[in-house]
């Protein structure tokens, strides 16, 4: 249930969805441009693009609620279905083709323009101050990650895909010291996104250590 879409290209689409009751092991995830009739999956047969009916494109296959699906057409509609389904040891896959799970969405009609690769204007033992050039897409807001790895699975807390609004700066706080940080922007327009820039690698700096002297030598 709940199909949401979170972001999209001309090109892709990125999406999740909440897990089917009666605990499906798989999901299979269609989409054909708009109005086309759909061929459901059979059961026993491992799905391909050919066996789903003339123009579906495979999105996903797998145990996920989340995915990244390509191959498709700028400025174009396209309903969307996603099949539950069992595929347990040697049984399978057995798909639920009665009630599938139905959206629709458009692919955007031009892409957004990238903007730079963010920069350290300051920093300090908490804090780093990060900016960037604009995309070359007008009206854009700007959507900030910050993350401990170079994948992005660990974001910091508060910086997980962050909106900045139109800004080309941000001051990030609460940051801890002598740490590395890994940041990026992308732009947005409406449900239209850039591509991420190349992530800016910088750390915080050591705390300030208070200096402390003891005359042992003097008398008490």
């Amino acid at each position: 249930t709940g199909f949401t879409v979170t972001a999209l290209t001309t090109t892709t689409v990125n999406a999740s969805y909440t897990a089917a009751a009666g605990g499906a092991s798989h999901y299979l995830v269609v989409a054909y441009p708009t109005g086309s009739t759909p061929t459901a999956p059979a059961d026993y047969a491992t799905p391909n693009a050919a066996s789903l009916g003339a123009g579906a494109i495979i999105l996903y296959n797998g145990a996920g609620l989340t995915f990244t699906g390509n191959g498709l057409t700028a400025n174009t509609g396209y309903d969307v279905y996603v099949y539950a389904y069992n595929n347990s040891a040697c049984y399978g896959p057995v798909f639920n083709t009665n009630a599938p799970l139905t959206s629709t969405f458009t692919t955007c009609a031009a892409a957004i323009g990238a903007p730079g690769t963010p920069t350290v204007s300051s920093l300090s033992d908490t804090t780093l101050n990060v900016a960037w050039t604009a995309s070359s897409t007008a009206s854009v807001n700007y959507i900030l990650e910050v993350a401990t790895n170079s994948s992005f699975t660990s974001y910091v807390s508060g910086y997980n895909n962050v909106n900045v609004g139109t800004a080309l700066t941000a001051n990030l706080t609460g940051l801890t010291a002598n740490t590395t940080y890994y940041v990026r922007v992308r732009a947005a327009l409406g449900s239209c996104y850039s591509t991420n820039t190349a992530y800016l690698t910088t750390a915080t700096i050591c705390s300030t250590v208070t200096t402390f002297s003891q005359n042992f030598d003097a008398s008490t």
